[in-house]
């Protein structure tokens, strides 16, 4: 036990010295030289200077307010005398901060749980540092992260894999769950690569929606096109008096994109020469199924029509086999109409 004398204390000249502080300090002083500590003159004086500083099991530098039982001010806790290898207190962002240092050795924390009372728990760089990485998780099996209450785990980086809402990613980047979204800052146009019903889709939101390939082939394998009579009203047939005069409308153009470089030859249309029945509002598009079922009203006229021509052809074929071998030869084949 540390000695504590009795008050009054200190001790001023000519004061009596009890009986009970002269043999707890005889005590102490034999229970020191048990513990035999490496201490010489000069230390022993700074080691006495110090006795009144020593409070039920508490320490602080002289002049120090006493708050907890290890009080260091204006200072640091070091290890091995190595200030790479240390605990500080600091400001940061004018917050009180703890700072365990462990700059170009390795900084263990072992337990089962590390809490914290703020709100946030932040990993990373107070400043600036372009040229250092932050490795998580780094040669173990693998990184997983849970959140929510009870926690869930809500991602697991594995076998150079990521894997959302799977505990078992099969590709580099595995999604599980009902909508995958990508979002237009500042607006409320998104992009949803959808699986929340009975297919799988991609929804464009409030916004039209562009498959840019940079003037390379877009290939759709085996492409059908969405036209249940269930989405439709008012439908009608399409006169072949309209689609003639849309398909009059239709001019077919030849020509080169401007963006690309290949200088490749096109074949198509152009938008804005189109009827507004067949181009978008904008006039920068159109839609390839109406001209398709203008060209399959004019084909089916034509094809009417020359259906019509064949029964008449062979009406007359028919009747001519009954003219005179002379008349036939003069018509070759055919009677003159009367």
């Amino acid at each position: 036990m540390a000695f504590i004398p009795e008050e009054p204390f200190p001790k001023n000249s000519g004061d009596d010295i009890r009986a009970k502080d002269w043999n707890d300090l005889v005590e102490e002083l034999k229970r020191l030289d048990t513990d035999k500590p490496d201490l010489s003159g000069s230390e022993w004086s700074a080691l006495l200077s110090r006795v009144q500083n020593l409070e039920t099991g508490r320490v602080r530098k002289t002049g120090d307010s006493m708050t907890g039982n290890l009080n260091i001010s204006g200072g640091d806790l070091r290890f091995d005398n190595n200030i790479e290898r240390r605990i500080r207190g600091d400001l940061r962002a004018n917050q009180d901060a703890v700072v365990v240092q462990g700059e170009y050795d390795e900084l263990e924390i072992k337990g089962r749980v590390i809490d914290w009372t703020g709100s946030n728990l932040h990993i990373g760089f107070k400043n600036d540092h372009s040229n250092h990485d932050i490795f998580i998780g780094q040669n173990v099996r693998g990184t997983r992260f849970h959140c929510g209450n009870p926690p869930v785990q809500t991602m697991i980086i594995q076998n150079n894999r990521v894997g959302i809402g799977t505990s078992n990613p099969a590709v580099k980047l595995h999604v599980e769950g009902d909508r995958i979204r990508l979002g237009k800052a500042g607006t409320s146009q998104t992009l949803d690569l959808r699986a929340d019903g009975g297919s799988l889709d991609i929804e464009s939101n409030n916004a039209d929606l562009f498959i840019n390939n940079n003037n390379r082939p877009v290939r759709i394998k085996n492409l059908v096109q969405s036209s249940s009579r269930a989405w439709k009203d008012d439908v009608a047939n399409l006169s072949a008096d309209e689609a003639g005069r849309l398909l009059d409308e239709l001019e077919p153009r030849s020509f080169h994109f401007r963006d690309d470089d290949s200088g490749r030859r096109h074949l198509g249309f152009v938008a804005e020469d189109m009827p507004g029945d067949i181009a978008t509002p904008d006039k920068e598009g159109f839609n390839p199924t109406a001209v398709i079922a203008v060209l399959t009203r004019v084909v089916k006229e034509q094809q009417q029509a020359l259906e019509a021509l064949r029964r008449e052809v062979r009406a007359l074929q028919i009747a001519a086999a009954t003219w005179p071998p002379a008349m036939r030869s003069r018509t070759g084949g055919l009677a003159p109409k009367t």
